[in-house]
């Protein structure tokens, strides 16, 4: 008789049946890791293994254990005790047989003073030992947790899922709600990027909206709002707001929230309440790349709302979606026909924009590893666009016609973005006809309607798609002309990226050598990829899978300061320079750009710029040191001086108030007066999706303060009063790796200007290296 017991700690591979007579495999191809024998009811020291196959005979595994190669026998011997260095402690079990808290109890004692680290599980059938124990380099307990990947897209968004312990095993959330009583009932690899206020004030969302529902109750492309310089296309796109006085923060963070629900109902069901409540998670949710900093700050506030998460938690980590999208398909190729310095252009074709990427392989073992050609690029030209052109273009042609409303053209959107769009080729004859249903018109052989079908030809399906499809090649020309390098393949991931009139009009319009591939599952390849991309961040040692090593900058990065006027240099800024007291001279403000467009960059080396912050000791002590971070992502030279092209982008602060005068920096100046002078630096770490600032002061940590409320800078200061001048360095904005830091530099406080709110980044000072 089998004797079984249950639990669930952990989760494994090999699985094994305990009887009062033997201790054997349960079922081939699994095999059995205990080299021991069982008699007389007792189980013997069992001698756990991986199985035979992996190791020769008498080969030794980590720890001094020793594999002899045979299965195991049942007979009256007692096997040896293992042999692991540092263990003095025995384990006798009592004469019970068949007791399977004995044969649980020997195999936990065992596996829980193996080398390496615990992965022990207990089903209603087996008892699992995970093939990896013996691995170096495991997580601990405290490391373990599960790997979220949300795509929020602008018509469909996709949730995946992966547990660091099992890494390999990538999860797509494939059903979803049909109401607001049925947790599932619809099956799809991504659910509707939908919400609806009822008048009861419930929330519908995706496919638990009601076909039914009036369409200015339902609210769509409403991520497009996060940018306002996006929004008014939003608004022109969606056929029915219909959200009132909401904003689009409230807005995402609903869907958000509802999205969260079902994800974490989903992993109840896959995992058990105990894990799913249990286990950690960390969130990592993807990003166009070319938004702007304020929608991804935006993007993320909302998911922190709606995960129920405080800032300083901070476990929702951004990435870009066309990087996210690069891992997983990169991850897909057949890496025997790659070579290094081979490039592909990565094209994430989504609903509402289109991310362009390209990728030179640096390395192929042991991970893949790729850098950044050129710096990305993108455009609203996604196949969201398409929908808004056949909408234009079905009003126009029946709008006049009794019978067509909202409910007429949110059918034929349907069946549009279901059917058509993605039936619609290259080859298609221009008198082809695609169905469009456009229920409740009256037949009208001229304008093509017969029993309720309106008979859309294929000449007038190329005038929707060509001007978008333009757009797309254009990118895609410009990304091949940037890398500066042979292009061996274009990767075509993301919903519009399916398409095959789309690959079509690309292969006409590329050179011939280029191979245009469309991944499989290219509709999950973004979310799958946010979670690779954690599961990486997480564990980078053992779960990194292709490793993006240097990026390129997509804007000028910078600081404005004072600097010594050069009429060369300065010609134009002549009526703004000024006298300065304390080095003698006339002085204008210009900006200092520490990484321009197309820099490298990488997440393991920051970057570093020094600055002095003056003011005069007359007008009383500092209290604060500030420094305002620029960016400008047009294509021209970085300009000299800030104009309206130069966007504020954040504000880097300390609280100095609280350090003894007779520590803080003086110089006497050429007027005679005395001025303090701190020097500063500011370290900047660029990710895939956002940007983190740290101001560095005096390498001495200090407890921070918190900040006053932030406001826009006023005008330029006077004369003397709290000046910022650049280092006399030469080294002033050397690239240094983090090696060089003094181990003991505070972190002190990172602050967003976008929103008009402070964000402190480090709540706590911690010396750097430690913590």
């Amino acid at each position: 008789m089998v004797v079984e017991e249950r639990d669930s700690i952990l989760h494994g591979f090999w699985s094994f049946r305990y009887r009062s007579e033997d201790l054997r495999p349960s079922a081939p191809p699994r095999k059995t890791i205990a080299n021991g024998d069982v008699g007389r009811g007792r189980l013997a020291q069992p001698q756990l293994m991986p199985p035979a196959p992996l190791l020769p005979a008498s080969a030794t595994t980590p720890g001094g254990l020793q594999h002899s190669g045979r299965p195991a026998r049942a007979d009256a011997r007692r096997a040896t005790r293992p042999v692991r260095p540092g263990d003095s402690s025995g384990f006798i079990p009592p004469d019970a047989p068949g007791d399977l808290s004995t044969a649980a109890a020997r195999v936990a004692h065992y596996v829980g003073n193996l080398p390496g680290r615990m992965a022990l599980r207990r089903s209603s059938t087996h008892l699992y030992v995970s093939k990896q124990y013996i691995e170096p380099g495991r997580l601990l307990m405290s490391e373990q947790r599960i790997i979220v990947g949300i795509d929020f897209g602008t018509t469909y968004s996709g949730v995946a899922w992966a547990e660091t312990q099992r890494p390999d095993r990538r999860v797509a959330v494939n059903s979803w709600p049909i109401s607001t009583s049925a947790r599932e009932g619809e099956s799809s690899d991504k659910v509707p990027t939908k919400l609806r206020y009822t008048k009861c004030s419930d929330v519908q969302w995706g496919f638990a909206i009601p076909d039914t529902a009036p369409q200015d109750e339902v609210i769509e492309w409403f991520k497009l709002n996060l940018d306002p310089s996006l929004e008014q296309v939003s608004q022109d796109a969606a056929t029915g707001m219909g959200r009132g006085s909401l904003g689009a923060d409230r807005i995402v963070t609903d869907y958000m929230s509802a999205l969260n629900e079902h994800l974490i109902y989903t992993l109840r069901q896959k995992l058990g309440d105990a894990v799913a409540r249990n286990m950690p998670l960390e969130f990592v949710v993807t990003v166009p790349a070319i938004w702007s900093d304020l929608a991804k700050d935006r993007t993320r506030k909302a998911c922190q709302r709606a995960f129920g998460l405080s800032a300083s938690q901070c476990p929702v980590h951004l990435v870009s979606e066309p990087e996210a999208a690069a891992i997983y398909a990169l991850h897909g190729l057949d890496h025997h026909g790659l070579q290094v310095d081979d490039t592909m252009v990565v094209v994430d074709a989504g609903g509402g924009t289109v991310d362009l990427i390209s990728y030179t392989i640096t390395g192929l073992k042991p991970i893949l590893q790729v850098e950044e050609a050129a710096p990305g690029t993108g455009a609203l030209c996604g196949s969201t666009f398409l929908n808004m052109r056949f909408a234009k273009f079905l009003k126009a042609k029946l709008g006049n016609e009794e019978g067509f409303d909202d409910e007429v053209l949110a059918e034929a959107l349907e069946a549009f973005e279901k059917k058509v769009k993605r039936q619609y080729t290259l080859g298609a004859d221009p008198d082809d006809s695609f169905v469009i249903p456009v229920g409740g018109l009256a037949n009208n052989k001229a304008l093509g309607i017969a029993r309720g079908r309106y008979a859309l030809k294929g000449s007038d399906l190329n005038t929707i798609f060509e001007p978008v499809v333009l757009q797309v090649i254009k990118l895609i020309e410009d990304q091949i002309s940037a890398s500066g390098a042979p292009v061996k393949a274009i990767l075509l991931v993301g919903g519009f990226g399916a398409s095959q009139y789309l690959k079509e009009r690309i292969r006409a319009a590329v050179d011939r050598r280029i191979q245009i591939l469309q991944p499989p599952n290219a509709w999950q390849a973004v979310v799958q990829g946010a979670v690779m991309k954690g599961l990486a961040n997480s564990a980078p040692e053992q779960l990194t899978l292709v490793q993006v090593q240097n990026r390129k900058a997509r804007k000028h990065y910078g600081t404005e300061w004072r600097t010594k006027y050069d009429p060369k240099l300065h010609s134009h800024l002549k009526n703004r320079r000024h006298w300065c007291g304390l080095d003698g001279c006339y002085k204008v403000y210009g900006m200092e750009w520490f990484i321009q467009r197309g820099d490298r960059v990488s997440e393991n080396e920051p970057f570093f710029t020094s600055f002095v912050w003056t003011g005069l000791v007359s007008q009383g002590r500092i209290q604060r040191i500030k420094m305002d971070i620029y960016c400008d992502q047009t294509q021209r030279d970085a300009p000299v001086a800030r104009d309206d092209n130069v966007q504020l982008l954040s504000r880097v602060e300390a609280d100095v108030s609280h350090i003894p005068e007779h520590q803080l920096a003086r110089r006497l100046g050429r007027d005679g007066q005395w001025y303090y002078e701190l020097r500063c630096r500011i370290e900047a770490v660029y990710l895939s999706a956002s940007t983190r600032y740290t101001l560095l002061y005096n390498n001495f940590p200090f407890p921070p303060s918190p900040p006053p409320p932030l406001v826009i800078p006023p005008p330029l200061p006077s004369d003397d009063d709290g000046i910022i001048q650049n280092t006399p360095k030469p080294n002033q904005n050397q690239h240094q790796p983090k090696s060089s830091i003094p181990s003991i530099l505070p972190s002190l406080f990172v602050r967003s200007l976008k929103d008009g709110s402070r964000q402190d980044v480090a709540a706590a000072l911690k010396p750097r290296g430690r913590g």
